[in-house]
């Protein structure tokens, strides 16, 4: 190719535009991950000092904030992941671009590194396990707190039924988002998928509700 060539210079300003955008967001997701980590460590110092002092209801908001961030880290990361794979789409097409001109299939390294070779795991992967630990050890604390705070008050008993009632609100809030969101990145111009997991969730609910309330009949509070 000619120094001068026309062509060659917006290829190279493509894949520059292309490297800016993928380099941005890689970055930014790593910067995400050590925000993650800061804040957990900030808010189990913070669990920790209550639940020794026996501040329980406390102790189960901070867990119940650290488990949402923790949700809410997980749906940033989504995101970023999408933004990033957006740039490596064109850096692909770039590097073919740079392959056939060089005659280097080599030269394809996105293609390459696609899929992890065996016994290593995806940044995904990591992250996702990552998130997971923390968001269950959030839970469990925040669980515990709750279990803790009302058998201080009433039999162990109460405490449990509680913290099942607890279980059945996070999964239904959970699940309900995530149906819905789901509905929302597939639906048709007829709402098919909307209609379906409307439905889904009505269903599963329902019978939630059900257990909810069965809990609540089969472990009456009591006044002492």
């Amino acid at each position: 190719m000619m120094p001068n060539d026309p062509k060659a210079s917006r290829e190279r300003d493509a894949f520059d535009y292309a490297w800016g955008y993928f380099s941005v967001h890689a970055s930014q997701r790593l910067q995400c991950v050590n925000f993650h980590l800061i804040a957990a460590a900030f808010l189990v110092q913070a669990y920790s000092t209550t639940i020794v002092a026996r501040h329980y209801l406390a102790a189960m908001v901070i867990g119940l904030l650290g488990t949402i961030t923790t949700y809410l880290f997980s749906k940033l990361d989504t995101r970023t992941r999408s933004l990033i794979k957006a740039a490596e789409s064109a850096l692909k097409t770039m590097e073919s671009i740079l392959a056939q001109d060089t005659g280097n299939e080599q030269i394809k390294i996105l293609a390459a590194v696609e899929i992890p070779s065996a016994g290593t795991w995806s940044y995904t992967n990591v992250f996702k396990y990552l998130r997971f630990g923390i968001g269950a050890v959030f839970l469990c604390g925040a669980l515990y707190a709750e279990w803790c705070y009302f058998c201080s008050a009433q039999p162990q008993i109460f405490g449990l039924a509680s913290v099942l009632k607890s279980l059945l609100i996070i999964f239904f809030l959970i699940s309900g988002h995530e149906l819905f969101a789901f509905a929302g990145r597939q639906v048709s111009g007829k709402y098919t998928n909307l209609i379906v997991s409307t439905a889904i969730f009505c269903a599963v609910a329902t019978i939630g509700i059900a257990l909810f309330l069965s809990i609540g009949l089969a472990f009456p509070p009591t006044n002492q």
